[in-house]
């Protein structure tokens, strides 16, 4: 099960409305134990392609988004 935080869905929600009409992307960051995992960081990306249903973020903003978290060594 996915716990997520009333603060990390009003985040994603804004970023997609954001967005609207096209697609959005995004990292979720946490921490995970069995079956269960707790979100404590969203990263919300831009979609590369505009055409829906595809959803690609660009490799630059994923790979920025792991190294904080790499850097900072949590979520």
């Amino acid at each position: 099960m996915l716990h997520l935080t009333t603060g990390a869905f009003d985040q994603m929600a804004s970023w997609a409305r954001e967005h609207l009409p096209e697609g959005v992307c995004g990292l979720l960051a946490g921490r995970r134990r069995e079956d269960e995992a707790w979100v404590e960081r969203v990263f919300c990306l831009e979609n590369e392609d505009p055409d829906w249903p595809s959803i690609v973020a660009y490799a630059q903003d994923e790979k920025r988004a792991v190294r904080r978290l790499m850097i900072t060594h949590d979520a």
